[in-house]
């Protein structure tokens, strides 16, 4: 298969055929998972709670940025997908559609938007989000474009939208963002698994023979002591016969060692990382930062180095294929990095609309006697 630039469709070729690179990325993948032992699959993160949690904690926080319409002209008009762009599948709004799509760009590493309905002017009236996962890319020879399918049924492609985590060239699909830290979750997966083994299968006790036992003696001593330990009451003491001696519990290890806490966060940090949300949010101590740090400043160098830019990317997406030249739509996130304080827009921030320092919620002061009476 001979790739094709639009503008030199008949002078470029394409030396390696598409189905070639898809088989050697396989191979190389292969070969690499043969050596780390670590399988990357999007259905792990599932089951690695720093990195759901993590796509989560973006998704929410673009999903609640309102989404600011630009006109370009006096003639602009707002599109009505800016409320609702489809409300069989999200019937609660927009935010909801952003929420999943949000969430298939760092789980899938692709956000696929179809348009279901167009303006007599062509521009879209609805559209809806596609599951990435179910959504296949290929790269069609004789138009030189991609072409798309869900579930084997293709699908009309300029009504298409897709936006890539990170797009590369001759990539015809993003990836996501927890691909390259799939030793990572493999190593916090392991690490759970092994301090639940460890709290479940150490004995609480250790008890000492003032005598010498043969193992059958030990096994029946054994099933004594725990027959006594079920059947006891809550803090009631445990009666040993004087030929046993406790000599020790939990065999000299603390809780701290037992549940593995410092690999543990280790690995969540670097999880944290993948999706660049602040480790204070994932419940874990900010250790070596400087002193005046706040969350407050956190949340905005958060929203400043990771939510930027994918709000930015998707707003574009939108403002260039979903709208006429001039107008643009951007994710406005007055409420994430200004102060509560001095946000001033009451029905977009339901936060603010409920705090006392907004001198409208501030009930003034009964008389005494009208409260009596």
């Amino acid at each position: 298969m001979k790739l094709r630039a639009p503008w030199r469709r008949d002078t470029l070729k394409r030396e390696v055929s598409l189905l070639s690179e898809l088989t050697m990325e396989q191979q190389i993948s292969s070969f690499w998972s043969s050596l780390t032992a670590s399988t990357f699959t999007p259905r792990l993160i599932d089951f690695v709670w720093v990195a759901d949690r993590c796509i989560q904690l973006n998704a929410q926080q673009v999903a609640s940025m309102p989404l600011r319409f630009n006109p370009g002209s006096p003639t602009s008009f707002e599109p009505a997908w800016l409320a609702n762009p489809d409300p069989a599948w999200y019937p609660n709004g927009l935010a909801d559609a952003v929420h999943a799509a949000i969430d298939d760009y760092y789980r899938q590493g692709d956000i696929f938007l179809y348009t279901t309905n167009d303006y007599a002017t062509g521009f879209p009236l609805t559209w809806t989000v596609l599951p990435a996962r179910e959504v296949g890319v290929t790269y069609s020879e004789a138009t030189g474009r991609r072409e798309f399918d869900v579930a084997g049924e293709p699908l009309v492609r300029d009504r298409v939208i897709q936006i890539s985590r990170n797009p590369r060239a001759g990539q015809l699909r993003g990836t996501s963002a927890l691909r390259a830290y799939a030793q990572i979750m493999d190593a916090l997966t392991s690490t759970t698994i092994a301090s639940k083994n460890q709290a479940t299968n150490l004995p609480p006790a250790v008890l000492k023979a003032l005598k010498k036992i043969d193992k059958t003696q030990a096994k029946t001593l054994q099933a004594q002591f725990r027959e006594g330990a079920s059947e006891r009451l809550p803090g009631e003491p445990i009666i040993m016969p004087p030929d046993l001696e406790l000599a020790g519990t939990n065999l000299g290890f603390s809780s701290k060692d037992l549940q593995m806490i410092e690999g543990q966060e280790f690995n969540a940090r670097v999880l944290a990382s993948s999706c660049g949300v602040p480790v204070f949010l994932l419940n874990l101590v900010l250790a070596g930062g400087l002193t005046y740090q706040n969350p407050a400043m956190l949340g905005e160098f958060w929203f400043r180095t990771e939510l930027h830019a994918t709000c930015s990317r998707f707003a574009r997406a939108l403002s260039s294929r979903m709208l006429p030249r001039g107008s643009t739509v951007y994710f406005d996130p007055s409420h994430l990095t200004q102060l509560l304080t001095d946000q001033t827009n009451i029905e977009e921030s339901p936060a603010d609309n409920a705090s006392p320092a907004n001198l409208d919620n501030v009930q003034p002061l009964r008389p005494m006697v009208e409260a009596t009476i």
